[in-house]
């Protein structure tokens, strides 16, 4: 990929972060540049499974946990049962356009 340097400085800050199991918002304006960055750092991602939800005014947690659901395992743990990935050792939520859902009241 060819980017700005900005855009390429963000993408290693990203990785980084992801390599660490850091969670990550971004935030800027329509066309800034978010969703290339996120969509070309998580191409390169092979130890997890990347759930990717374009949020709605009408997405609700229930879409969430059915979406996760579908993409694990679940195991009993001392924990508890725990959903793990089918493939990877981790999950990554992509959620885009977060901002537009309705908070629960």
């Amino acid at each position: 990929m060819v980017g700005l340097p900005s855009q390429l400085k963000s993408m290693d800050m990203v990785k980084t972060l992801i390599n660490n199991c850091e969670n990550i918002i971004f935030t800027g304006s329509p066309g800034s540049g978010k969703s290339m960055i996120v969509n070309n750092v998580l191409h390169g991602v092979r130890s997890a499974s990347v759930i990717h939800i374009s949020c709605n005014a009408s997405t609700s947690a229930l879409d969430l946990i059915r979406r996760l659901q579908a993409q694990s395992l679940v195991v009993n743990s001392i924990n508890g049962k725990v959903y793990k990935p089918k493939e990877g050792s981790r999950f990554i939520l992509y959620l885009q356009n977060l901002n537009i859902i309705d908070p629960d009241i």
